[in-house]
């Protein structure tokens, strides 16, 4: 999987935090808080149709942020074309 971190919806709410706790937002958006965006997948070909049949039917805006293909299971991340650390630094419920 593929995902393009400079194409996430971080709020300029977040980027504020972000900055007055000196990290960057998307650190605060990959590994800290609450989450609050939905993830989904859709063939490459209904991307448009799906995308815009949600806005129109709840008034939800849909962003692409990656792709899924064959190959290897891991989540290569990325921003600005270069390879991204994400880390994993979540919350561990299970710790």
């Amino acid at each position: 999987m593929r995902l393009d971190i400079e194409r996430a919806p971080i709020s300029k709410e977040a980027e504020a935090v972000a900055a007055a706790i000196g990290t960057g937002a998307e650190e605060l958006a990959l590994n800290r808080g609450e989450d609050f965006e939905l993830l989904f997948t859709v063939k490459s070909s209904d991307v448009g149709r799906v995308i815009d049949s949600l806005e129109k039917e709840t008034g939800t805006q849909a962003t692409v942020i990656g792709e899924v293909s064959a190959g290897s299971p891991e989540v290569r991340a990325f921003k600005d074309g270069k390879p991204f650390d994400v880390g994993k630094k979540g919350f561990d419920h299970f710790g």
